[in-house]
C-alpha cells in the first residue's frame, strides 16, 4: 500500500515539474494590481450606498457618551438617595416567605 501511494506522489510529482512556465508579459502583474484595486474601490463605493455604517459610526459616540452619564448619575442618586435601606430591604425580605433565599442573593 505505502509503494503505491510513493508511485502515485511521485508520477504526480514528475507530471507538475513537466509543465512548461507560461510566458507572461513583464507588464502582467502590474495590470493585474490595477484591476483589482480598481473593483475594490468600486466595490466599496457600492458597499457605502448600501450600507449604514457610516451614520452608524456617526452615532455611536454620542449614544455610549450619553448613557455612560446617564449610569454614573444613576449610580449617584442611588448612593445618595437611598442611605439606610439596608434596614428597609431586610424587613421587606424577611416577611416575604423565600426573603431567605433573596437575602442570600443579593449578599445580606
Amino acid at each position: 500500500m505505502k509503494s503505491q501511494v510513493d508511485k502515485i506522489e511521485h508520477a504526480l510529482y514528475l507530471a507538475h515539474r513537466s509543465q512548461p512556465q507560461a510566458e507572461l508579459p513583464e507588464d502582467w502583474s502590474q495590470s493585474v494590481m490595477h484591476d483589482i484595486r480598481r473593483t475594490d474601490q468600486t466595490r466599496d463605493v457600492q458597499n457605502a450606498a448600501l450600507s449604514p455604517a457610516p451614520a452608524f459610526d456617526k452615532m455611536v459616540l454620542p449614544f455610549a457618551s450619553a448613557a455612560g452619564f446617564a449610569a454614573i448619575a444613576m449610580v449617584i442618586y442611588v448612593l445618595t438617595a437611598t442611605q439606610g435601606i439596608e434596614q428597609q430591604l431586610f424587613a421587606i425580605i424577611t416577611g416575604d416567605p423565600v426573603g431567605a433565599y433573596f437575602m442570600n442573593l443579593m449578599g445580606l
